[in-house]
């Protein structure tokens, strides 16, 4: 089974800033404990003159283990911290994002996987689904899909 199912939060198609809404633990591909809550990002507005936040999702392709960032100034900051919680030697970056959303997809049955951008959290882990499809994947689950400010 891959690791933790996740989805993150979002009561729109906007995204909230840094939410995120995890399966903790996960039988037979069925969640059955949920974590959530969000970062403070001190707001965010690309007219307004808001600062911009890069986050990241790494992933293990030999594993499934995943780590992702959030709220970092720059993207080797949160690339870097992706990676740390990623925890093996083979993590790769799957998607980078800044004040936005990213969301990771894969497969136990091939070890297709993919990575995704997107303002909306929502349609992020709708196209890393399609995404993983594409690559071949059978069965793709979410594993993580997170939002920086």
């Amino acid at each position: 089974m891959l690791g933790a199912l996740a989805v993150a939060l979002a009561a729109s198609p906007v995204a909230r800033a840094g939410c995120y809404y995890i399966c903790s633990l996960a039988k037979e591909g069925v969640c059955i404990e949920h974590r959530s809550g969000c970062t403070s990002s001190g707001g965010y507005s690309r007219r307004g003159g808001g600062s911009v936040r890069y986050g990241a999702i790494a992933f293990s392709p030999s594993s499934s283990r995943y780590g992702y960032s959030d709220n970092y100034a720059n993207r080797s900051q949160a690339a870097s911290s992706a990676l740390g919680r990623c925890g093996t030697s083979d993590c790769v970056i799957a998607t980078w994002f800044y004040s936005s959303c990213g969301a990771l997809a894969a497969s136990t049955a091939n070890h297709a996987w993919a990575g995704v951008q997107n303002n909306s959290v929502r349609r992020a882990a709708a196209l890393a689904l399609a995404r993983c499809r594409q690559r071949g994947g059978v069965a793709c689950q979410v594993l993580v899909s997170h939002c920086s400010g």
